[in-house]
């Protein structure tokens, strides 16, 4: 590649065989190492100003793309879901909850989706590997759900056709009169007689 004879640039590029420190405008940026490969680069001062974008890290889009895809570039940032779980980042646009993350590092292999993780003292920030159980989602809903529990949430009504008692939940109880179908379907028809 040709050199300038006056500042020892380099020529050509699309302002063909002129040298762009001598005879263009003045350059404003500065040389940088390629966040990725560690090559040198010139980044122009409006590209600099571009921080959103990161504009100005890498020598290429090669090298950005690469980093980008998660291979390189594995932050650790975490957030806090509306269910109260903590997510960590892991790659780009990808997110694990973290209490799954302790459970697979410390077994030494990913989880399946049917192995769930509980939280023995029920804090779901609390992500000690003592506080957490690898259990099946049947078990982790019998953690759950108990009898006391289930008991409150259902009232114990009597069957205006046939007199049997029967449960419905609280939620249900204003549009409950009959235990079945086979009871409130000939009472609907009578009504209407």
């Amino acid at each position: 590649m040709e050199t300038c004879p006056i500042c020892h640039g380099r020529l050509g590029g699309r302002w063909g065989n002129r040298c762009y420190q001598c005879h263009g405008k003045p350059r404003t940026g500065e040389e940088r190492a390629c966040e990725r490969c560690g090559a040198l680069f010139y980044a122009p001062a409006w590209v600099m100003r571009d921080v959103a974008r990161r504009s100005g890290t890498f020598c290429s889009r090669v090298c950005k793309y690469a980093a980008d895809s998660g291979r390189e570039r594995m932050t650790g940032t975490t957030y806090i879901r509306k269910d109260g779980y903590r997510f960590v980042k892991v790659g780009v646009r990808q997110y694990k909850l973290e209490h799954r993350l302790v459970v697979e590092a410390a077994l030494g292999r990913s989880l399946l989706r049917t192995e769930e993780v509980h939280h023995a003292n029920g804090d779901k920030l609390d992500n000690r590997l003592e506080n957490l159980l690898l259990v099946s989602p049947s078990e982790h809903q019998s953690y759950h759900t108990d009898n006391v529990q289930r008991q409150r949430s259902r009232v114990e009504l009597i069957c205006k056709a046939c007199g049997k008692p029967y449960w419905r939940k609280l939620s249900r109880v204003a549009e409950s009169n009959y235990c079945s179908n086979a009871c409130r379907i000939p009472a609907m028809r009578q009504a209407r007689r």
